[in-house]
């Protein structure tokens, strides 16, 4: 970021199904079933004592806060309440004595107005006394519940206690508040409905139809406007009798009582967008069309939502003590919900600080910076079966094609000057380069962001790698689905353009016999051969490569890339006490200047994956000490994670940032943009489960001692991972695989036997190639890993009872909570396991009954235990 400013049943749909669903609300219409993330596997018994152990823990972690939060009206990431629907976006404030929601929307955009391409601010609902006397009581708390979605304050109007609980449907742009009291006496209330009128460059209008107050804005109407954006809100109560009026020329008001036995509901619907003439009829509209019937309806829907979005994955972890790792859970469930609430497939891309923009005047414009700030959000989406979260990211970078393309045909033509296109940077671009360049800045729909000198092209701070850093969502999106036809069609396309501009730029080979580049680390640098120039081209050419094998395409080019590929630099290196650590390029050898600062000397390992030595990077992140600086905390947490940074440590030290930087709202405050910092839920993702040179390894970097577990965490490859460990041993492994083919794991149970049974308890073969097994898999099947050695019985069932394995069979399942079943010999009495041996059959027996557990494997001696399926215990 520069800075130009101071400041197997499927829950939900799977992705070969969704394939045919087509997003198409932009110029590039993206297949939804390209974006990893919206699968799991598991009974509906499952599902159900999985929701119900979720729903307590997602509201004990609920946000709170227990006086008005303050900076809620910021250029920056706000720290009010949050609610949002992935479009509209809903920042919760107030005071003792009122509730204010500030409304924003990704696609709130305005177009050359003066000076600015930035989203803005529409306006928004205040719940109040409509007394102009000061309110008497001290009382405030104000909850936001991410479980559902909503946001509740109790506080005093007009003297009286009164609950004002606010909520954003899921399939529509319009929020429901609800107003209840427990006072003995009517409460009279005033709801003001207001667009922002304090900049006549976005002009706000406001007024009533019948019992509905209304208020509209649009962005700048200029000759050189792109487009305009208009909005209109208009507010409707229902269960009470409100009496409308304007108070302002940007606010109208409904003025109502509401009773300990009639609470009452305002149902506000936000409609229109760019060059939408409609706007105010359609607000108005929804707002009259809304009833009891209709909001139930949504909030139903809205819950729903939630609710599945919840259980596509989800992480629990403990303290050694067994108590909850209560700073790490707020941090990890307040980001997903951050995530959730802001980013969704079909919507406008968020900026910045996601859909909360509560001024005219973001920082940084609010916008798409391409040098890590706009894909980190995503950086655990993925990992975290929610990569749908990332379409909109996906269709914004590739609707920038076209400007791109054009612009950087008028380079030559544009006078350099300053930062964003240094006369350098011309002269090394020369006049025949071709393929993709992208500036830092870019916005929705083709749009450069920014200020006037973006008309001309872009602000590019001497970098050469944003349609590089750009693909990173894109290049997920497919390991992590492995959906071919979006290969095809858009991200292997959009590679080629990117690897057309890396081969014109480089040039033929040097006399040394390899290819260099200028370039910038960090903006406005200009040197030669940086890390994230060599970085972000091995990360294209390499994906190129793979890319034309799968598809059976360009083995022409093919060999052009592998060649850049082997004769690029090493990544530069330096010595800085005593130690050798990673540099940023060749040209600033002093390592020195370094510390404390971003960790732009690391990115060409994590995000865009080259190969590396792990000594020298952790000694790197060590070098450089900046853990709390502010762009680092997306970046160095994950990084650690997937280096093997010592994990004690590395927990500590993340504990320490989260405690540090997280507000009542459980979002993290950063010196960069705002919702980036979701992107630190990767930490947890990399140390749980990670899939690297193919092999799949459970708990790779956990800390030793720490209970954990984990449900459909997914890996590249199409692979969704659950198990659990006591801070010693895994167990309940699952794995499901959408894709038919051979699932690698590093053995679990290092020195021990795995069984692998498919979801009908049936065998699987598995064969050993030292540390690792491998085992075929069917797409939609789920299948579970168990040690073994002969003449042992393994426990390792969970919630539903215990399963029995041995050497030569798969495991029975034993004891459910109230009926145990298990597998038995007529009159023995005994457990065993299925079978070639003498026939067996499937009882049951009621819980509490002491049953003995029996293995005869061949040429084995027999083992026996008792087993009580009432206490779980042998």
């Amino acid at each position: 970021m520069h800075r130009r400013r101071t400041a197997v049943a499927t829950r939900a749909v799977t992705a070969a199904a969704a394939l045919a669903t087509v997003i198409a609300l932009g110029p590039t219409a993206v297949p939804a079933g390209a974006h990893a993330g919206t699968t799991s596997y598991a009974s509906t018994a499952d599902r159900a004592s999985e929701w119900a152990d979720l729903s307590q823990r997602l509201d004990r972690l609920a946000g709170v806060h227990s006086s008005p939060p303050s900076d809620v009206q910021t250029d920056g990431y706000t720290t009010g309440s949050l609610l949002g629907n992935g479009n509209l976006g809903v920042a919760v404030g107030g005071s003792e004595h009122r509730q204010s929601l500030y409304f924003g929307r990704n696609d709130f955009w305005s177009s050359k107005s003066p000076g600015n391409n930035t989203p803005i601010t529409i306006g928004g609902l205040t719940v109040r006394t409509p007394y102009d006397r000061g309110d008497e009581g001290t009382a405030f708390e104000q909850t936001q519940d991410i479980r559902r979605g909503e946001v509740r304050s109790s506080i005093s109007i007009s003297a009286r206690p009164v609950t004002v609980t606010s909520w954003v449907a899921d399939s529509e742009d319009t929020v429901v508040t609800q107003v209840r009291t427990t006072s003995t006496d009517s409460v009279p209330v005033l709801a003001e409905v207001w667009g922002r009128g304090d900049n006549p460059d976005h002009p706000a209008a406001a007024g009533t139809t019948g019992d509905t107050a209304w208020a509209t804005r649009q962005t700048a109407s200029t000759p050189d406007s792109l487009w305009v954006n208009r909005v209109g809100v208009a507010t409707r109560v229902l269960g009470a009798s409100a009496t409308p009026a304007v108070s302002a020329p940007n606010t109208s008001t409904l003025t109502f009582s509401v009773t300990a036995s009639e609470p009452v509901t305002l149902v506000t619907a936000i409609r229109g967008g760019r060059n939408s003439t409609s706007h105010l009829r359609q607000a108005r509209g929804a707002a009259a069309r809304a009833t009891p019937a209709r909001v139930a309806t949504l909030d139903a829907a809205r819950q729903d939502w939630w609710k599945n979005y919840w259980l596509r994955s989800h992480v629990e972890v403990f303290q050694p003590d067994g108590g909850e790792d209560l700073t790490l859970m707020r941090y990890y469930y307040g980001s997903l919900y951050a995530l959730g609430a802001a980013s969704r497939a079909g919507s406008v891309a968020p900026g910045l600080y996601g859909p909360w923009i509560t001024t005219d005047t973001p920082l940084w414009h609010g916008d798409y910076h391409l040098n890590y700030n706009f894909q980190a959000p995503y950086y655990g989406a993925f990992s975290g079966n929610r990569g749908d979260t990332a379409e909109p990211a996906v269709r914004a970078v590739l609707d920038y094609r076209p400007t791109a393309l054009r612009d950087l045909a008028a380079l030559p033509s544009r006078p350099a000057g300053g930062a964003a296109f240094s006369q350098q940077f011309k002269d090394a671009l020369g006049t025949t380069t071709k393929g993709l360049l992208y500036p830092v800045n870019i916005g929705p729909w083709g749009v450069t962001s920014g200020s006037s000198d973006t008309d001309q092209g872009g602000w590019y701070g001497n970098q050469t790698i944003d349609a590089s850093f750009a693909a990173v969502p894109l290049i997920a999106t497919y390991e992590y689905g492995q959906d071919r036809a979006y290969l095809a069609s858009h991200l292997y396309p959009f590679l080629k353009q990117v690897g057309d501009f890396w081969i014109s730029y480089l040039g033929p080979k040097a006399a040394d016999g390899r290819y260099h580049a200028m370039g910038a680390a960090h903006e406005e640098d200009w040197a030669k051969d940086d890390t994230l120039t060599l970085g972000a081209i091995r990360m294209v050419l390499s994906a190129l490569t793979r890319y034309s094998l799968t598809l059976d395409q360009d083995p022409g080019p093919r060999g052009t890339w592998q060649d850049i590929l082997d004769h690029l630099p090493p990544p530069p290196t330096a010595t800085y006490r005593g130690r050798t650590v990673y540099n940023r390029d060749y040209t600033n050898t002093d390592f020195g200047p370094l510390v404390g600062r971003t960790i732009v000397a690391l990115e060409w390992i994590d995000p865009l994956g080259a190969q590396h030595d792990p000594r020298t990077a952790i000694d790197t992140l060590d070098a450089y000490d900046s853990w709390g600086q502010g762009n680092n905390f997306p970046k160095s947490f994950p990084l650690a994670a997937k280096l093997g940074y010592p994990a004690q440590r590395l927990h500590d030290l993340f504990v320490q940032q989260i405690s540090n930087r997280m507000r009542p709202n459980l979002t993290v405050h950063s010196d960069g943009g705002g919702l980036e910092t979701v992107g630190a839920i990767e930490t947890l993702h990399a140390m749980l489960a990670r899939r690297e040179a193919d092999t799949i390894t459970y708990f790779p970097h956990w800390i030793p001692g720490r209970p954990a577990s984990f449900t459909d965490l997914r890996v590249p490859g199409g692979f969704l991972l659950s198990a659990r460990t006591d801070g010693t041993t895994p167990s309940r492994l699952r794995l499901t695989s959408e894709q038919s083919g051979t699932a690698q794991v590093t053995n679990p149970w290092p020195g021990r036997t795995v069984t692998v049974t498919d979801g009908s308890g049936a065998p699987v073969p598995v064969t050993f190639d030292g540390p690792t097994l491998a085992f075929p898999t069917t797409a939609g099947h789920a299948y579970r890993l168990a040690a073994t050695r002969a003449g042992e019985i393994q426990e390792v069932g969970g919630d539903r009872g215990v399963e029995a394995t041995d050497a030569d069979a798969g495991p029975p399942r034993l004891a459910s909570r109230d009926l145990a079943r298990w597998w038995t010999r007529p009159g023995d009495g005994t457990v065993r396991a299925p079978g070639s041996r003498p026939a067996v059959r499937e009882g049951a027996g009621s819980a509490g009954t002491p049953v003995r557990l029996s293995n005869r494997a061949p040429g084995v001696p027999a083992q026996r235990r008792s087993y009580d399926p009432a206490t779980r215990q042998s």
